[in-house]
């Protein structure tokens, strides 16, 4: 009773407090919830890895954007760097930097919705993760 302020009635006080009780044991049983695999179908269980194929498809699509897209694409999401960073290693205005993220993310989109067909000029992958 020493949490009780007195703000509300003693049986609305006891409910919330079973309220979150049940609720925390809930979230924690989930959070442990395992499955045996003596008893499972190996189909059912869930997984949570990527699609197979999804990091080269991304690599590949990356390697058909326009050079000056796929620079800054990499420097600011795979080399995690600010938006000031990029346009002080590309020597390009910041507003300019900002455009071509955005172009870049909608031709990205439009790559990886279509079907992979390779360019003849597109630049490997190593070369666009290289200082620039």
């Amino acid at each position: 009773m020493p949490g009780f302020r007195g703000e509300s009635s003693v049986s609305t006080w006891i409910y919330a407090i079973a309220r979150n009780t049940c609720l925390t044991r809930r979230r924690m049983a989930a959070a442990q919830r395992t499955i045996s695999l003596d008893a499972a179908d190996a189909a059912a269980i869930p997984s949570h890895d990527p699609p197979a194929g999804s990091a080269a498809d991304l690599r590949a699509a990356i390697g058909r954007l326009p050079a000056k897209y796929a620079r800054v694409l990499v420097l600011f999401y795979l080399e995690d760097r600010s938006y000031q960073q990029v346009a002080l290693a590309l020597d390009l205005p910041m507003g300019t930097v900002k455009t071509y993220l955005h172009r870049a993310k909608k031709e990205l989109a439009v790559l990886l919705a279509a079907p992979a067909t390779q360019k003849e000029d597109a630049i490997p992958w190593p070369a666009l993760n290289s200082k620039i």
